[in-house]
């Protein structure tokens, strides 16, 4: 990432996920690798502390059925590895972000970068999905039933190359009958 600004601007669309649906409780700011002061959360009940901004890492891949290319690998890299040394150890996914490339993608960062999964939270979410003959612009349908939501889960361990990670169920009001 050549510099601070355009990591910003990349980032603009982040996500506080999970900021709204968790109490979270202030903790003492916490020092970053190399930016300096970033202020953190505590989930409670658990021994995770995430940085107040969650990097969003729905754009990671491009939203296309091709493999993983050299230079998205590239860019994903620098991403996260930028996000990460400014103090963001936070990242949120979705198992339909780029058909699940960006997932892909932040796996092999992960699998290139040792010692970097012991120091992030990921979370990831699933429910969502794109139906049948589904083209761009076209709704998308909430599906959060016990076998998709246990699909998804092990899809997304398997793609972000982890064991354990955060898990929320998206739904949006009105929602349709859920099975």
């Amino acid at each position: 990432m050549s510099d601070r600004r355009e990591f910003l601007l990349q980032t603009a669309a982040t996500t506080v996920a999970a900021a709204s649906a968790l109490k979270l409780t202030p903790c003492a700011a916490t020092e970053s690798l190399s930016a300096g002061m970033t202020k953190t959360y505590r989930i409670p009940n658990t021994n995770l502390t995430v940085s107040c901004i969650a990097y969003g890492c729905g754009a990671l891949a491009a939203w296309d059925h091709k493999p993983v290319d050299s230079d998205e690998r590239s860019r994903a890299d620098g991403l996260i590895h930028t996000a990460y040394e400014h103090g963001i150890n936070f990242f949120d996914h979705a198992d339909l972000y780029a058909f699940g490339k960006s997932e892909s993608v932040f796996g092999e960062v992960l699998k290139a970068s040792p010692g970097l999964r012991q120091k992030i939270v990921i979370q990831s979410k699933c429910g969502q999905v794109f139906p049948p003959g589904w083209s761009d612009g076209k709704p998308i349908r909430v599906y959060l039933t016990r076998e998709h939501i246990v699909t998804a889960a092990e899809g997304s361990l398997k793609r972000l190359n982890t064991r354990r990670a955060l898990w929320l169920g998206q739904t949006r009001l009105p929602m349709p009958s859920i099975s």
